[in-house]
């Protein structure tokens, strides 16, 4: 007979939910991350061409990756190496798609 551990539908219940509960700030974030999704898509088929396009949906994408790495994966709380690291490495890579594009 194999070792069953004990009250091991608690802790895979608590585990799965976990993610759902947020606080406020990531509700917030969450809910800004969506919204840029959507106005990038509008803006994508209904508002920009060419460079103009490039530069709206680079401002989106950088603004987006702040978000998600500031709130999600807690940059906020990081040593200043890794925030200027992160931050340098979206800003070089926006410029770059600008320029190019």
């Amino acid at each position: 007979m194999a070792y069953v551990r004990p009250h091991l539908d608690i802790f895979i219940s608590y585990y799965l939910l976990t993610p759902l509960i947020m606080n406020k700030s990531n509700i917030i974030t969450w809910v800004g991350l969506v919204s840029f999704t959507l106005l990038t898509f509008y803006s994508s088929e209904a508002l920009f061409t060419g460079k103009q396009l490039a530069l709206v949906l680079m401002g989106i994408v950088v603004v987006k990756f702040l978000g998600i790495g500031y709130q999600f994966i807690e940059l906020k709380r990081a040593h200043t190496v890794w925030k200027v690291l992160f931050t340098g490495f979206i800003l070089v890579f926006g410029l770059l798609v600008v320029v190019f594009a």
